[in-house]
């Protein structure tokens, strides 16, 4: 070593740190080889949630391809879902008297979800059994008049539409609706009840009870198909009637229709409102 000259020490200092970088480099990867299932699939999961985003750089004319790692977090699908369809709830209520209170006074009925711009409802029909004069208040803020709207036949819903108290037009804000038959077993799912606040709840679905069509193209289909009857689930928020279950698109796919403490957390899936959805969320001036 004393015998060498700078230019060797130097060389011999750069084949040394070759030779230790190839050797770690083979460790490595021998270590990698023998890692644990679950470091790995840790590891894949990031690399599949890597997005690649293109940014435009205005100053200059080339454009930069960037990568973030996006975290999804069932918290923030819940409290998304959840402020999406708050405004879109009424509560319902009607004149009467009851048992425990005989004077004339204002009854909860059920929870109504807005499906149309212009302010048309929907609910269990089971309180149309009632024939009497209802309002809704919508936020705990205002009451509108509810009068009852003609909606698609066998129906399970019944459509109120909001008269707007003064003059002018409103424009509500309508639910959005998702496919029953994409529900699946272990799914989470969100409810959305209370008597006189929004008051939430998070499960998942335990059973999906089915039956065979006895109704429309799918009664003579072949072999015959099945419908949902029903959905049972976890989240039960003391749901009155008309309570909304959404998945965590913010989507609605249920509603409550069962008035009986039995059948806590089941809910009714909601069919048949493609079309009339489209008429009802289109432009008035392209109504017929």
């Amino acid at each position: 070593m004393e015998h060498l000259t700078k230019q060797q020490l130097i060389l011999l200092a750069i084949l040394v740190s070759f030779v230790t970088s190839i050797a770690t480099g083979v460790m490595t990867v021998a270590l990698l080889d023998e890692a644990p299932a679950g470091v790995t699939q840790t590891i894949n999961r990031v690399v599949e949630r890597t997005i690649e985003k293109v940014v435009q750089i205005p100053s200059q004319a080339s454009v930069v391809t960037t990568k973030e790692t996006v975290i999804i977090n069932t918290d923030d699908l819940v409290a998304a879902a959840v402020e999406r369809n708050s405004k879109s709830l009424v509560r319902i209520y009607r004149r009467g008297i009851t048992d425990d209170f005989p004077e004339l006074h204002d009854i909860r009925e059920a929870i109504g979800f807005i499906i149309s711009r212009d302010g048309v409802v929907a609910t269990d029909k089971n309180i149309t059994l009632v024939n009497a004069g209802r309002f809704a208040s919508l936020s705990g803020e205002k009451a509108y008049t509810l009068e009852p709207f003609s909606g698609p036949e066998k129906s399970a819903l019944a459509f109120f539409r909001l008269i707007i108290p003064t003059k002018g037009a409103a424009h509500f804000e309508p639910v959005a609706f998702g496919n029953p038959d994409s529900v699946k077993l272990g799914q989470t799912v969100v409810a959305i009840g209370g008597q006189e606040k929004n008051v939430v709840a998070l499960g998942i679905v335990n059973s999906i009870n089915t039956a065979v069509s006895a109704e429309g193209p799918a009664a003579t289909s072949t072999p015959p198909k099945t419908v949902i009857v029903s959905f049972e689930t976890t989240a039960d928020p003391k749901q009155p009637l008309g309570g909304v279950l959404l998945n965590l698109k913010g989507e609605v796919i249920g509603f409550k229709a069962f008035d009986d403490l039995d059948r806590s957390g089941v809910y009714a899936p909601i069919y048949g409102l493609d079309e009339f959805l489209l008429k009802l969320n289109e432009p008035a001036a392209k109504r017929p």
